[in-house]
């Protein structure tokens, strides 16, 4: 007998609680003089919260989103512009990540100039090992001035171009400035090859939120960052020609700029005889050129900044060269033809005005 004692069983079952992994640190996105768009990503489903406030170390706001997932993607509305937020990222019971790298500094209102640098980056998923060079020889050059605005002008991830391709060419390779620096992309030959990854990674400006005509695609867009007018075109996978949706977008968009500066990016050259030559007929360069340049000039474009080519090359203050390089000519297309160094006293200037002249450079 047992005693009169009864027996039992229990099942126990132990389920171990761990914290989620942040597997990409925040990056910015959307920038405004009064709303910014933050993504991160975990390894394993969380609700969404981003912690920000004026103070460092002193969170005091918080906006989130109470859908489970992965991918994170919130949007802090109602700020002050031309002013710093510190901000960490994580879920409702604790922030998951937090640095000192994580800090943004929202758009000064439009027409307000301020001393302003940007950081362009081109065909970076090309060679990982290049490209880690140009980010450190960047950040030893730099020290601690601020990249106010990045700009990704194309293959900035290796080819597949899917998920993974993206995490180790960028988000890995810039971890420390995407957390910072609003990036600013627009699709290369390597992104065109898978662009629902490009367009899912990827939060930009639809609606005209942070300046400029709204485009209704994320493939073309514009912005404005105080008084400089910003412009990102898609020669990858977009119609170049002069009567298409997004010429017809780019000249009204310029046509209502008020801002001093206008500053243009896409990802193949006009101008270039590197690893790409724009003579080559029939050729994306070559459609660039003929078709989006004269919509640039026309309505004062000052800078205009391409990759593709793997070279640096840059022109001189140019208007009017829309044919092939056997047509130059300096006497009527060289706006001024000197060596635009300031330093030297010959620095270009140009008045505000229709064809006046452009500098386009390749990296």
């Amino acid at each position: 007998g047992n005693g009169g004692f009864a027996q039992a069983s229990v099942e126990l079952t132990i389920t171990q609680v761990r914290d989620p992994v942040m597997v990409r640190a925040p990056y910015i996105q959307s920038l405004a003089t009064s709303s910014v768009t933050i993504r991160w990503k975990t390894d394993e489903e969380t609700d969404t919260v981003v912690r920000y406030g004026t103070v460092e170390g002193t969170l005091d706001q918080s906006a989130s989103d109470p859908v489970a997932g992965q991918d994170h993607t919130v949007t802090l509305n109602g700020l002050v512009s031309n002013t710093t937020y510190y901000y960490s990222v994580g879920d409702n019971v604790a922030a998951i990540g937090s640095s000192p790298d994580y800090h943004v500094t929202t758009h000064a209102d439009s027409a307000t100039a301020s001393a302003t640098r940007l950081w362009f980056l081109g065909d970076t998923g090309t060679s990982p090992s290049a490209a880690t060079s140009v980010r450190d020889a960047y950040i030893t050059f730099n020290g601690d001035s601020h990249a106010d605005t990045l700009i990704l002008l194309g293959n900035n991830t290796t080819a597949p171009a899917d998920e993974g391709s993206y995490q180790s060419a960028l988000f890995d390779l810039l971890a420390t400035t995407l957390g910072n620096s609003p990036a600013w992309p627009t699709p290369g030959t390597n992104e065109g090859a898978d662009t629902a990854t490009y367009f899912n990674l990827h939060t930009l400006p639809t609606d005209g939120v942070s300046g400029g005509q709204a485009s209704g695609t994320e493939a073309y867009y514009s912005f404005d960052h105080a008084n400089i007018h910003v412009v990102s075109l898609d020669t990858t996978t977009t119609d170049l020609s002069p009567g298409g949706a997004m010429a017809t977008w780019l000249n009204t968009d310029l046509s209502n700029n008020i801002q001093e500066w206008v500053i243009v990016f896409f990802h193949h050259p006009p101008y270039s005889k590197g690893l790409h030559d724009s003579d080559s007929p029939g050729s994306t360069l070559e459609s660039v050129r003929t078709n989006i340049l004269p919509i640039l000039e026309s309505n004062g474009a000052d800078l205009v900044v391409s990759a593709h080519s793997h070279s640096y090359e840059r022109s001189v203050l140019l208007d009017g060269h829309y044919g092939d390089s056997t047509t130059y000519n300096a006497g009527t297309m060289a706006v001024d033809a000197g060596a635009g160094d300031p330093g030297a006293g010959d620095g270009y200037v140009k008045e505000p005005v229709a064809n006046a002249g452009a500098v386009y450079a390749v990296v």
